[in-house]
C-alpha cells in the first residue's frame, strides 16, 4: 500500500492570472486538486496580473472559468473553499 505524501501549505502565485492558460487549465486543474483534498488547508493562491482587478473580480474570474471549462459541476462546499483561498495582485 502507498503511504499518502502530506506536503506543507505555500503560497502559489500564478503570473498572467488572467490569461487564457490560467483560465483553461490552471484554475481548473487547482480546483480539482482542492475537490480531491490534495490541497493543505493553509495554501493560498495568489493571481498576478497588469489588469486592474481586485480580489472579488478574480474570484469572480475564476467562477466563470469553472463553468465554461470544467466540463463538471462546480460543488458547492469545494468552490467555497477554493475561492476563499485566492487572492489577486496586480502587477
Amino acid at each position: 500500500m502507498k503511504d499518502k505524501k502530506t506536503f506543507k501549505p505555500c503560497d502559489l502565485v500564478i503570473y498572467g492570472a488572467l490569461g487564457d492558460l490560467s483560465r483553461r487549465k490552471l484554475i481548473i486543474s487547482l480546483y480539482r486538486l482542492d475537490n480531491a483534498n490534495l490541497l493543505e488547508p493553509d495554501t493560498r493562491i495568489i493571481g498576478v496580473d497588469r489588469h486592474d482587478f481586485d480580489k472579488d473580480q478574480f474570484i469572480e474570474t475564476a467562477h466563470n472559468s469553472l463553468q465554461e471549462f470544467l466540463n463538471d459541476t462546480i460543488q458547492g462546499e469545494v468552490w467555497v473553499r477554493f475561492s476563499a483561498r485566492l487572492n489577486y495582485l496586480k502587477n
